[in-house]
């Protein structure tokens, strides 16, 4: 198998299209190691963002999304208790 190893495509690489690397491709965009840590860093980001908006449909819906992706019960237990 080694033999064959720089035939193979590169996992997350999508040959003749263009998008000949992972950081292209979209589909391996973080690094194997640590990507959950870099997933729960961007929900808390959007989370932020949207915290700190005017309250509409969309600030709720997203934080709500957001909030329990990056794993803050605190403040979406806070929003879901008390809409504004």
């Amino acid at each position: 198998m080694s033999s064959l190893s720089p035939h193979l495509p590169t996992p997350g690489v999508i040959g003749g299209t263009g998008m000949d690397s992972p950081t292209s491709s979209g589909i391996n965009f973080l690094p194997r190691s640590g990507q959950n840590h870099f997933k729960r860093q961007c929900h808390e980001t959007l989370a932020e963002y949207f915290w700190k908006q005017p309250p509409s449909m969309r600030r709720t819906e997203e934080l709500t999304y957001q909030l329990e992706k990056c794993g803050d019960v605190k403040k979406l237990f806070e929003i879901v208790t008390e809409p504004e």
